[in-house]
């Protein structure tokens, strides 16, 4: 599943200017290094003026993106650099996302792992 209602004009609206700003110009500089799908979650993580990258985690159902954090210390309003920058990567490269199987999809092939694997 795709972010459906996901487009530039929606994460504009949801970032204040400078941050929108910020996080085009880290989208344009490569610095989300990693994009990951597992069902309805999109996790990533973006270089930043931290040592480690930022982990950004997006989760969205069929109408669009339902919730997201960034374990940055941004606070003043909307999403920070980070999310915008991930979400610009998901948008115009998501053929740069690793999709994942779902928690549920892994449950449900569990049994047959154990089967396959203790027999």
């Amino acid at each position: 599943m795709t972010i459906l209602a996901l487009n530039k004009n929606t994460i504009r609206q949801e970032a204040s200017a400078q941050s929108f700003s910020r996080g085009e110009s880290y989208y344009r500089q490569g610095a989300v290094i990693s994009l990951m799908q597992r069902g309805n979650v999109l996790q990533a993580e973006v270089e930043g003026s931290h040592y480690d990258p930022y982990r950004v985690r997006v989760t969205f159902d069929q109408g669009g993106i339902t919730g997201v954090t960034c374990d940055c210390p941004y606070d003043w309003g909307g999403w920070c650099k980070h999310i915008v920058a991930a979400l610009l990567t998901c948008l115009h490269q998501s053929e740069t996302i690793e999709i994942r199987p779902s928690l549920e999809e892994l449950v449900d092939d569990f049994p047959a792992w154990l089967e396959d694997n203790l027999n």
